[in-house]
């Protein structure tokens, strides 16, 4: 049926391309998927881990909610990343956590 519409060599150029229109966002959709990648989901556990501990030190509470206030626009704007940028930013972030909390502890 397609093959009806194609009658010259500039409809089946055009065609081509937009073939690999569609190609190109199909990929793109997958490397900006909106989801985060694993190395995000264990970040983001572990600030979740965070802030329940925070919440629990009256002394802290105000500090987890600093964090919560920008939370889930922080977790959209990750999600939204290229999978190898979350990944980048999360491994990077979730170890300054790990060392934070560290300092934390020797206190």
């Amino acid at each position: 049926m397609l093959a009806n519409y194609l009658h010259t060599s500039t409809d089946i150029q055009n065609m081509k391309k937009i073939l690999f229109a569609v190609a190109a966002l199909s990929m793109s959709s997958a490397a900006f998927s909106n989801e985060l990648t694993p190395i995000c989901q264990d970040y983001y556990a572990a600030i979740d881990s965070f802030v329940k501990k925070l919440e629990s030190n009256e002394a802290t509470k105000g500090e987890a909610e600093e964090i919560m206030a920008i939370y889930h626009d922080a977790k959209q704007h990750y999600a939204s990343l290229p999978k190898a940028e979350q990944d980048r930013i999360c491994a990077r972030e979730a170890e300054e956590l790990r060392e934070y909390q560290k300092m934390q502890q020797s206190k």
